[in-house]
């Protein structure tokens, strides 16, 4: 199965291609520049492997929670090649996904999500892995830090967002997430 994915919902422009067991990547600092980015490294990456959209089984896209142009331009994306290719598409969550790489890279199995909002605000969820699936144990959310739930036990955390909160500790905030262990 081949699938392109992407994410435009950070600062970041990335670009996946792959299968099952291989997968080829484009990642860069975008900014405000995701529309001039992405379609070329999409195309780059369709030359190299040799593969049309048409061959491909599907695309995935980054649906946030994110910056809203970048949400819209890689919605719209995502839309435009999967309507010319008639292929399915589907949307995952940025924090779902970060912690889908906790767990697939520490093995992580209960982890907190943070992304910054932006204006002293985080994008926020806990994720407990059940069987093969994420179950959102604080849903997805956008907040203050300090006003960010604690989720009862020893969590992981990952995302940008951690680096909000530091701020505010250093600030002379409290650091009420003592027992998350940020990567």
């Amino acid at each position: 199965m081949r699938i392109l994915a992407f994410d435009t919902s950070t600062g970041a422009c990335t670009v996946a291609l792959g299968d099952r067991t291989r997968w080829n990547e484009r990642s860069e600092h975008a900014d405000s520049r995701h529309s001039e980015l992405l379609l070329p490294m999409i195309r780059s990456l369709l030359s190299e492997a040799g593969i049309a959209l048409s061959q491909l089984d599907g695309i995935a896209f980054g649906s946030g929670p994110g910056s809203f142009t970048g949400l819209r331009i890689g919605c719209g994306v995502a839309q435009g090649l999967a309507l010319a290719a008639d292929l399915p598409v589907v949307g995952v969550s940025s924090l779902e996904a970060i912690a889908q790489a906790v767990h697939t890279t520490h093995g992580s199995t209960r982890v907190v999500t943070a992304l910054d909002a932006r204006m002293q605000e985080v994008y926020f969820a806990a994720f407990e892995l059940e069987g093969d699936r994420w179950r959102a144990r604080i849903e997805p959310c956008v907040l203050p830090p300090r006003e960010v739930p604690m989720p009862d036990g020893r969590w992981t955390g990952a995302g940008n967002g951690f680096a909000v909160r530091r701020r505010r500790a250093a600030d002379g905030g409290r650091d009420r997430h003592a027992r998350i262990a940020a990567l």
